[in-house]
């Protein structure tokens, strides 16, 4: 798989892995005691699900730092990248937007090895 396939810019319109990493970003949140909701419009999937994790991880940044950490840890973003987006002129959208990266990553990754009958990694998208 390469870096390319990764990339959500690809997916966005993909009702079944927009609906995926919803579920993934709604599993990952319910960890942590917060309710993530999906519309099911993939054409604003990405919007929706973004503000939300930006009004959530704004709170945790003021009210519960230890959380907003542990659930970066949680979804697998990188320290480097957490802090690179701390840095930046605005971390919580940056944030936002890399956690739905990597929840994108995380459910093009399991499809890939889930689907080992087909000549390509993402055939049956």
């Amino acid at each position: 798989m390469n870096q390319d396939e990764l990339k959500p810019e690809k997916y966005r319109t993909d009702l079944a892995i927009v609906r995926e990493t919803a579920e993934q970003l709604i599993r990952d949140a319910e960890t942590f005691g917060v309710t993530v909701t999906f519309s099911g419009n993939p054409f604003t999937a990405y919007d929706e699900l973004r503000q939300q994790l930006t009004t959530l991880l704004k709170h945790w940044s003021k009210e519960e730092p230890s959380k907003m950490q542990s659930f970066m840890y949680r979804v697998d973003l990188p320290e480097g990248r957490f802090r690179k987006a701390l840095a930046g002129k605005s971390p919580m959208e940056e944030l936002a937007s890399m956690v739905l990266e990597r929840e994108f990553q995380k459910v093009l990754i399991r499809r890939y090895f889930r689907d080992t009958k087909s000549d390509g990694p993402l055939n049956n998208c």
